[in-house]
């Protein structure tokens, strides 16, 4: 990816966002950060995409647990719509993040479900947009809520064993693959560490 690029990121005080606008700066990109931490929806974009090169969207509603369909529907379908047709009509490089419960076998939530309808919805109507499918992305610090983090902080039971197998990414092979979906014509990308490890 060539530098110097203007690049909205919207979640970027998430687990991945931070990480992603710091390499994307430390790249010499001018980087605008989108949060509801920090006081913008991720759709505040649609009115700020004159002169920008790229969005990469990874504002959503993350949990698999999460029951709150309508919060759901809103930010990770509506929203998604509204920033797809956006860099549509704007012809901008759209990079969303999706997960791999968008894969039909690991649907099985309103989660996976929506992130399902983001890359149908994005393959039709912004063929341009770059999906990259996250797989269970950790780091030293991992988020609060996920695997890695209720294993190194509750009393967490494990079933089988411990004998279950997943596949982790690293945060900075993730934020990678993200950058390199800039630049990417494919529709949909894999970002994972293929070599499953057992929990225990």
């Amino acid at each position: 990816m060539s530098n110097n690029k203007k690049i909205i990121v919207t979640g970027s005080e998430g687990f991945i966002g931070k990480r992603l606008v710091e390499i994307l700066k430390q790249q010499g990109n001018i980087v605008i950060p989108i949060d509801r931490k920090i006081g913008s929806e991720a759709d505040s974009i649609i009115n700020m995409l004159d002169d920008i090169d790229v969005v990469i969207h990874l504002a959503a509603q993350t949990s698999v647990f999460n029951t709150d369909y309508e919060q759901i529907c809103k930010d990770n379908i509506i929203t998604f719509v509204r920033i797809c047709n956006a860099c549509n009509d704007k012809n901008i490089k759209l990079v969303y993040a999706s997960s791999s419960t968008a894969n039909n076998c690991n649907t099985t939530s309103f989660y996976g479900l929506s992130k399902r309808f983001d890359e149908e919805y994005a393959s039709i109507y912004c063929p341009s947009a770059t999906g990259v499918r996250l797989h269970n992305v950790w780091s030293e610090t991992p988020r609060e809520g996920t695997l890695m983090w209720h294993l190194l902080n509750t009393n967490t039971v494990l079933y089988n064993n411990g004998l279950n197998e997943r596949c982790f990414t690293y945060i900075d092979d993730a934020v990678y693959g993200l950058i390199y979906a800039i630049d990417s014509d494919d529709k949909l990308l894999n970002m994972v560490n293929y070599e499953p490890i057992k929990i225990c």
